[in-house]
């Protein structure tokens, strides 16, 4: 019982260190971010491309329709 309670004391003070510990909270707020920036960043695309063939499709409309004038 006595070795059993120096152990649990041991590995609580070992680990004590782990929860007050903040040098890596940055490198996970990272990761945890990179997942919404990264599809943001695919929405922007899929946009600005529906946009492009938009403008397109517009100026084959005009350009037809001068061609049958």
């Amino acid at each position: 019982m006595k070795n059993f309670k120096a152990m649990t004391r041991r590995l609580v003070t070992a680990t004590g260190g782990f929860w007050t510990n903040r040098r890596g909270a940055s490198m996970a707020l990272v990761g945890v971010m990179l997942v919404p920036l990264v599809g943001v960043v695919g929405l922007a695309t899929d946009a600005a491309r529906g946009y492009m063939i938009k403008a397109r499709l517009g100026d084959a409309l005009d350009a037809a329709g001068l061609a049958a004038g």
